[in-house]
């Protein structure tokens, strides 16, 4: 059986990939050892800040283009304070996800990735004190988000989206004093 709690099985999955000579293998080791990381990082999230942030530490060194890793290691500098590296890894993600687009057919997936990103850089923003920019990401999480619910009315998911944004679009209206557009977002 894993121990997921250990970083042995996902460290070892990084060396296997090291030694592949067979790019197709290495990806797949890549990958694997991104994912024994992510379980790991979620195990620890709860009871062990400092080892969830180097499990995902490893899962985005082991797969970077996978955003929710960034979200995640971005998550986990928010937890220690670290607000500087965690916009910088949700700028990451946000990177990923439009290089992605332009890759891609499946837009709706990446553009509720691209909608999350925003909403991340947004609260990180709020974090710092800067509502002017945390209100300008929350707005470009809403347009994207806005598209996505009147493309599909009946996603229970982009709904929910849809209604968070507004909601901290008005949080930040209320805090900055502006209690007309707080009331409608």
């Amino acid at each position: 059986s894993r121990c997921f709690t250990s970083a042995r099985p996902a460290l070892a999955a990084v060396r296997s990939a090291e030694t592949a000579t067979d790019p197709n293998v290495q990806r797949a080791a890549l990958r694997q050892a991104a994912e024994l990381a992510r379980e790991r990082g979620a195990l620890a999230m709860k009871n062990d800040v400092g080892a969830a942030l180097e499990a995902f530490r490893v899962a985005t060194d082991s797969d970077p283009a996978d955003v929710w890793n960034w979200f995640f290691l971005g998550d986990m500098f928010v937890a220690t304070g670290d607000l500087g590296s965690a916009l910088s890894a949700f700028e990451s993600a946000r990177q990923r996800v439009e290089q992605r687009r332009s890759e891609t057919s499946n837009a709706d997936c990446t553009a509720r990735e691209l909608s999350v990103s925003h909403d991340k850089i947004g609260n990180v923003r709020v974090a710092q004190g800067d509502l002017s920019a945390a209100l300008q990401a929350f707005e470009a999480g809403l347009a994207i988000r806005e598209l996505l619910a009147a493309h599909d009315p009946a996603n229970n998911q982009w709904q929910r989206d849809l209604s968070v944004s507004h909601s901290k679009i008005g949080n930040v209206r209320v805090a900055q004093g502006d209690l007309p557009a707080a009331s409608q977002a």
